[in-house]
């Protein structure tokens, strides 16, 4: 019986630390990318979010990172996503990996952490309710002296539901 309980025990706690796969602290002051082709990121049920890691210049608006998408990806087109700590998050859509890229709109961000609910907010309305549903470490190749030896860089992609 003190097996069972122990085991239950057990079970719990590694459900409830495993429960919070995004907070906001992930979110503030952080660039990720999401892969577009076909505009999955606005028709699919799931996004999958990868977050940039090694800013090398860090300009007004669009920073230059280390990781190079496209062979994560397989193709040039991605969403990326800057997410301020005012609540901003600037969004620009990217086509066949050239640096010019165009903003889509001035959007805001709110992470409620009691649901674990990243929310979009496009003109003060709901344009979408994500949830985070699993969390893995996936290799992303750099094009900067930060890697000279080409070993590919560590990062975090997470997998998130649409709600709305």
């Amino acid at each position: 019986m003190k097996v069972l309980f122990s085991v239950l025990f057990v079970v719990t706690i590694s459900f409830s630390s495993n429960g919070q796969i995004l907070n906001k602290k992930d979110l503030k002051n952080a660039e990720w990318l999401s892969d577009n082709m076909d505009s999955l990121f606005f028709k699919s049920d799931t996004i999958k979010l990868i977050e940039y890691s090694y800013v090398i210049s860090d300009v007004i608006g669009f920073n230059k990172n280390a990781e190079i998408e496209v062979p994560l990806l397989k193709h040039g087109y991605y969403i990326r996503l800057k997410f301020s700590k005012s609540g901003i998050l600037d969004l620009w859509k990217i086509e066949n990996n050239k640096i010019s890229s165009t903003q889509i709109g001035d959007r805001k961000w709110e992470f409620d952490k009691k649901d674990n609910i990243l929310r979009i907010y496009r003109d003060n309305l709901v344009e979408f309710i994500l949830q985070p549903i699993s969390s893995r470490e996936v290799d992303i190749y750099s094009h900067c002296e930060l890697n000279s030896e080409n070993n590919p860089l560590k990062t975090r992609e997470i997998t998130m539901i649409k709600k709305k």
